[in-house]
Protein backbone atom coordinates (compact mmCIF):
# COMPACT_ATOMS: atom_id res chain seq x y z
CA UNK A 1 0.00 0.00 0.00
CA UNK A 2 1.32 3.41 -0.86
CA UNK A 3 2.01 5.78 2.03
CA UNK A 4 -0.55 8.31 0.77
CA UNK A 5 -3.29 5.71 0.69
CA UNK A 6 -2.36 4.50 4.18
CA UNK A 7 -2.37 8.03 5.59
CA UNK A 8 -5.71 8.88 3.97
CA UNK A 9 -7.39 5.86 5.58
CA UNK A 10 -5.73 6.44 8.96
CA UNK A 11 -6.56 10.16 8.90
CA UNK A 12 -10.24 9.54 8.08
CA UNK A 13 -10.81 7.12 10.94
CA UNK A 14 -8.74 9.05 13.50
CA UNK A 15 -10.48 12.26 12.51
CA UNK A 16 -13.91 10.63 12.66
CA UNK A 17 -13.06 9.36 16.16
CA UNK A 18 -12.00 12.90 17.17
CA UNK A 19 -15.57 13.98 16.42
CA UNK A 20 -17.16 11.57 18.91
CA UNK A 21 -19.00 14.04 21.18
CA UNK A 22 -16.97 13.48 24.37
CA UNK A 23 -13.62 13.42 22.53
CA UNK A 24 -14.60 16.48 20.50
CA UNK A 25 -15.54 18.52 23.57
CA UNK A 26 -12.36 17.61 25.46
CA UNK A 27 -9.83 18.11 22.69
CA UNK A 28 -10.61 18.38 19.00
CA UNK A 29 -13.03 21.31 19.37
CA UNK A 30 -10.09 23.70 19.70
CA UNK A 31 -8.93 22.70 16.21
CA UNK A 32 -12.32 23.99 14.96
CA UNK A 33 -12.14 27.28 16.87
CA UNK A 34 -12.21 29.29 13.64
CA UNK A 35 -15.09 28.71 11.24
CA UNK A 36 -12.74 28.08 8.36
CA UNK A 37 -9.30 26.52 8.12
CA UNK A 38 -5.72 27.65 7.72
CA UNK A 39 -2.44 25.81 7.21
CA UNK A 40 -1.64 26.53 10.88
CA UNK A 41 -4.47 24.17 11.87
CA UNK A 42 -2.47 21.27 10.44
CA UNK A 43 0.85 21.59 12.23
CA UNK A 44 2.06 18.35 13.85
CA UNK A 45 1.62 19.91 17.30
CA UNK A 46 -1.34 21.91 16.09
CA UNK A 47 -2.86 24.69 18.11
CA UNK A 48 -2.20 23.44 21.63
CA UNK A 49 -4.88 20.77 21.88
CA UNK A 50 -4.55 18.30 24.78
CA UNK A 51 -3.57 15.34 22.57
CA UNK A 52 -0.84 17.46 20.98
CA UNK A 53 0.48 18.42 24.41
CA UNK A 54 0.78 14.69 25.16
CA UNK A 55 2.79 14.13 21.96
CA UNK A 56 5.11 17.03 22.79
CA UNK A 57 5.60 15.71 26.34
CA UNK A 58 6.31 12.21 24.97
CA UNK A 59 9.07 13.59 22.73
CA UNK A 60 10.61 15.70 25.52
CA UNK A 61 10.56 12.67 27.83
CA UNK A 62 12.24 10.49 25.16
CA UNK A 63 14.84 13.18 24.45
CA UNK A 64 15.84 13.16 28.14
CA UNK A 65 16.98 9.55 27.54
CA UNK A 66 18.86 10.45 24.35
CA UNK A 67 16.14 9.42 21.86
CA UNK A 68 15.64 11.52 18.74
CA UNK A 69 12.26 13.28 18.51
CA UNK A 70 9.89 11.26 16.34
CA UNK A 71 8.50 14.44 14.78
CA UNK A 72 11.81 14.99 13.00
CA UNK A 73 11.69 11.84 10.89
CA UNK A 74 10.96 12.21 7.18
CA UNK A 75 7.59 10.42 7.38
CA UNK A 76 6.21 12.75 10.08
CA UNK A 77 7.57 15.87 8.40
CA UNK A 78 5.97 14.81 5.10
CA UNK A 79 2.59 14.21 6.76
CA UNK A 80 2.80 17.59 8.51
CA UNK A 81 3.57 19.33 5.22
CA UNK A 82 0.82 17.57 3.25
CA UNK A 83 -1.67 18.22 6.07
CA UNK A 84 -0.99 21.91 5.59
CA UNK A 85 -1.91 21.56 1.91
CA UNK A 86 -5.08 19.65 2.85
CA UNK A 87 -6.09 22.37 5.34
CA UNK A 88 -5.61 25.32 2.98
CA UNK A 89 -8.66 26.68 1.16
CA UNK A 90 -7.95 27.29 -2.52
CA UNK A 91 -9.59 30.11 -4.49
CA UNK A 92 -10.11 27.80 -7.46
CA UNK A 93 -12.21 25.04 -5.89
CA UNK A 94 -12.47 22.91 -9.03
CA UNK A 95 -11.68 19.22 -8.76
CA UNK A 96 -12.78 19.01 -5.11
CA UNK A 97 -9.58 20.60 -3.75
CA UNK A 98 -11.53 22.24 -0.91
CA UNK A 99 -12.99 18.93 0.28
CA UNK A 100 -11.42 19.02 3.75
CA UNK A 101 -11.52 22.81 4.18
CA UNK A 102 -15.31 22.47 3.68
CA UNK A 103 -15.26 20.19 6.74
CA UNK A 104 -14.26 23.19 8.82
CA UNK A 105 -17.51 24.93 7.86
CA UNK A 106 -19.73 21.79 8.00
CA UNK A 107 -18.04 19.99 11.00
CA UNK A 108 -19.93 16.68 10.59
CA UNK A 109 -19.07 16.16 6.92
CA UNK A 110 -15.90 15.71 4.81
CA UNK A 111 -13.62 14.02 7.36
CA UNK A 112 -11.12 12.87 4.70
CA UNK A 113 -8.04 14.98 4.11
CA UNK A 114 -7.32 14.61 0.37
CA UNK A 115 -10.31 13.10 -1.40
CA UNK A 116 -13.98 12.25 -1.10
CA UNK A 117 -13.99 8.45 -1.47
CA UNK A 118 -14.21 7.41 2.20
CA UNK A 119 -16.70 10.19 2.90
CA UNK A 120 -18.88 9.03 0.03
CA UNK A 121 -18.63 5.43 1.23
CA UNK A 122 -19.54 6.27 4.85
CA UNK A 123 -22.14 8.86 3.73
CA UNK A 124 -20.39 11.82 5.35
CA UNK A 125 -19.66 13.68 2.11
CA UNK A 126 -20.82 17.26 1.57
CA UNK A 127 -22.70 18.32 -0.50
CA UNK A 128 -23.62 14.88 -1.95
CA UNK A 129 -22.88 11.24 -1.20
CA UNK A 130 -23.75 10.26 -4.77
CA UNK A 131 -21.52 12.50 -6.91
CA UNK A 132 -18.45 14.66 -6.30
CA UNK A 133 -15.63 16.18 -8.37
CA UNK A 134 -12.22 14.64 -7.71
CA UNK A 135 -9.16 15.88 -9.61
CA UNK A 136 -10.08 15.57 -13.31
CA UNK A 137 -12.94 13.12 -12.67
CA UNK A 138 -16.51 13.09 -11.47
CA UNK A 139 -16.87 10.29 -8.91
CA UNK A 140 -20.30 8.65 -8.89
CA UNK A 141 -21.44 6.18 -6.23
CA UNK A 142 -24.26 3.71 -6.81
CA UNK A 143 -25.50 0.69 -4.90
CA UNK A 144 -25.50 -2.36 -7.17
CA UNK A 145 -25.62 -6.14 -6.88
CA UNK A 146 -22.56 -8.09 -8.04
CA UNK A 147 -22.51 -11.89 -7.68
CA UNK A 148 -25.57 -11.69 -5.38
CA UNK A 149 -23.77 -9.26 -3.03
CA UNK A 150 -24.74 -5.64 -2.43
CA UNK A 151 -21.80 -3.35 -3.16
CA UNK A 152 -21.12 0.35 -3.60
CA UNK A 153 -19.80 1.05 -7.05
CA UNK A 154 -17.57 4.07 -7.57
CA UNK A 155 -17.24 5.19 -11.16
CA UNK A 156 -14.61 7.74 -12.23
CA UNK A 157 -15.72 9.67 -15.31
CA UNK A 158 -13.13 12.00 -16.87
CA UNK A 159 -14.07 15.67 -17.03
CA UNK A 160 -11.36 16.64 -19.52
CA UNK A 161 -11.37 15.95 -23.25
CA UNK A 162 -9.02 13.37 -24.69
CA UNK A 163 -9.17 11.03 -21.69
CA UNK A 164 -11.04 7.76 -22.00
CA UNK A 165 -10.07 6.03 -18.77
CA UNK A 166 -12.91 4.92 -16.53
CA UNK A 167 -12.33 2.95 -13.37
CA UNK A 168 -14.90 1.11 -11.30
CA UNK A 169 -14.28 0.07 -7.71
CA UNK A 170 -16.64 -2.17 -5.74
CA UNK A 171 -16.92 -2.11 -1.94
CA UNK A 172 -19.23 -4.20 0.28
CA UNK A 173 -22.13 -2.22 1.70
CA UNK A 174 -22.67 -2.06 5.45
CA UNK A 175 -24.68 0.21 7.71
CA UNK A 176 -23.07 3.42 8.78
CA UNK A 177 -23.13 3.11 12.59
CA UNK A 178 -20.87 6.09 13.34
CA UNK A 179 -22.19 9.37 14.76
CA UNK A 180 -25.23 10.42 12.79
Amino acid sequence: IKLGTHWTILFFHAHRAAHIPRVYEQGHKFHHYFHDTTAFDAHFYGSGMPEEFFLLFFEIFGASFGLLPTSLNIHTLMISLTNKVGHTRKEDASGGVNHHPDHHTQHIKNFSIYNCLLDMYFETNYPSNDEYPYATYIVTKKAVTVDSKNVSRFQFTPTTKGRSLEQVWNFPLFKNIAAK
